[in-house]
């Protein structure tokens, strides 16, 4: 059986012939390559992060503000329910007897 197709060697192996542009290159000039392609993708990695952390916040208005302090009037209970009766006897208060 004899296709009409040409045939291809693999990605890899078109690329790994030093015929390919990359290999005639010298090893330093594919150094310096693949070092400024890591060294520039690593500040643009951290200019985004600082941009995304220092980035203001979409609603900072009175009235949102007033809405997240709700807790400055409020009453707030601490309850030890070791401190009340132990009913069961496992050595802790019950919190079914301190809501009754």
């Amino acid at each position: 059986f004899k296709s009409d197709l040409p045939t291809y060697r693999p990605l890899h192996k078109q690329m790994s012939t030093p015929s390919s542009p990359w290999w005639q290159w010298s090893e330093r000039s594919r150094f310096c390559v693949l070092f400024a392609t890591v060294v520039l993708s690593t500040i643009a990695f951290w200019a985004g992060v600082l941009l995304w952390n220092t980035r203001s916040p979409a609603d900072t208005s009175a009235h949102s503000m007033r809405n997240h302090q709700w807790y400055r009037d409020a009453v707030f209970y601490e309850i030890f329910p070791a401190s009340f009766l132990d009913t069961d006897s496992d050595g802790y208060g019950d919190f079914q007897v301190s809501m009754s």
